[in-house]
C-alpha cells in the first residue's frame, strides 16, 4: 500500500522525485526544484516561513553528493534534488505550489 502511495505522488506532481509518508503524520518529500527556485538562496526561498517545512539535505547530481542540513547561503542549482521534511499538509501545499 506504502508503495502505491509513493508512485501516486511522484506521477501526480511533476517535480517530486520520491514521497514517503510517515507514520506520525509527517512526510520527505524529494523535490527537483521548479525554475523559480534555481539560482536562489535557501534562506531567498524560505520555505519553513512559506510552507512551514524544512530543507534537511540537499543532493547534488553534479557532483554526486549529499550535503545534510544545507547551510542557508546554499544556492539551488538546476542539477539538486531538495529533500524536505515537515507535516503531511505542508508538504503537500509546497508540492503543489
Amino acid at each position: 500500500k506504502e508503495m502505491a502511495h509513493r508512485v501516486a505522488e511522484r506521477v501526480s506532481s511533476r517535480n517530486v522525485m520520491d514521497y514517503l509518508s510517515l507514520a506520525s503524520g509527517f512526510g520527505v518529500l524529494e523535490l527537483a526544484p521548479p525554475r523559480e527556485m534555481v539560482g536562489k538562496t535557501l534562506a531567498e526561498l524560505d520555505l519553513t516561513r512559506r510552507f512551514g517545512v524544512q530543507v534537511v539535505a540537499v543532493k547534488e547530481l553534479i557532483p554526486e553528493q549529499v550535503h545534510i542540513t544545507p547551510p542557508p547561503d546554499r544556492v539551488v542549482k538546476d542539477s539538486d534534488i531538495l529533500v524536505v521534511y515537515g507535516p503531511e499538509g505542508a508538504v503537500r501545499r509546497l508540492k503543489e505550489a
